[in-house]
């Protein structure tokens, strides 16, 4: 086999193994509790919304940005936080305690719950 025919075969084993580490790490995310994804979203969107606050903008739409970032499992709480308080007239503490009262995990509760 000369260098030229070998070029076609390593392309397509190297994309083999892109295929199967994909496939790996999708099982493994899969695999990954529910809680312990959010965990970790709930760090990277709260590091966001720190970032975005310093742009000095509404903290309205410091929860819609938020609230859009689909790659992150948590970022449907703050959407609907968003919408509580813009759409249906309530105020952002009484938006994040209802949704507290909705969640079903212990952590998030707390975390939206006003004291």
């Amino acid at each position: 086999m000369t260098f030229v025919q070998a070029i076609p075969n390593l392309t397509l084993n190297a994309a083999k193994r892109e295929v199967e580490g994909y496939f790996n790490l999708a099982r493994k995310l899969k695999n990954t509790k529910f809680v312990e994804r959010v965990n970790d979203d709930m760090l990277f969107l709260l590091i966001y919304m720190a970032a975005i606050s310093t742009a000095d903008i509404e903290r309205d739409r410091i929860f819609d940005y938020a609230g859009r970032q689909k790659e992150y499992d948590a970022s449907k709480y703050f959407r609907q936080i968003h919408i509580l308080a813009s759409k249906w007239g309530y105020e952002y503490a009484k938006a994040c305690k209802y949704t507290s009262q909705r969640l079903k995990d212990v952590y998030l509760s707390k975390f939206f719950e006003k004291k």
